[in-house]
């Protein structure tokens, strides 16, 4: 579970039931993250780049995709910056770390979104490392 409010995360453990026939054997994982290099890679062919830092979070670390958008998170998960995507549409979200953008993938996907990703590590992990 995770506390969008404090950003803390708890696990539960549950069993699957018995008696569902779709979940019961059924241990498939989608993923929802992808890997920088990912991005502009041919799987996600036509994928819009959504950002959903805050806009003080730019100043520091602009976005590094001249195609991307920027949609804060509150507002796309609650807000008109929501209503504009398609369930139909790919998507890529983009945070400072990847937790909030992995969390609001979940959400999305919950509510039909079946082509929406997360950036793993953000965009802290395109940051140029240091030469030694």
């Amino acid at each position: 579970m995770l506390d969008l409010l404090t950003m803390s995360t708890s696990r539960v453990r549950i069993r699957r039931s018995e008696s569902c026939p779709d979940h019961a054997s059924s241990r498939v994982v989608r993923t929802q993250s992808v890997r920088p290099l990912e991005v502009d890679d041919v799987n996600l062919p036509g994928a819009q780049i959504i950002d959903i830092r805050e806009p003080a979070e730019l100043v520091d670390t602009p976005t590094p995709w001249d195609r991307a958008r920027h949609v804060p998170m509150a507002d796309l998960l609650h807000g008109p910056g929501g209503k504009e995507l398609s369930p139909a549409g790919k998507y890529v979200l983009v945070c400072a770390s990847g937790r909030r953008s992995l969390a609001a993938t979940e959400e999305l996907r919950g509510r039909g979104f079946d082509e929406v990703y997360s950036l793993r590590g953000g965009v802290n992990a395109l940051a140029p490392r240091p030469v030694a």
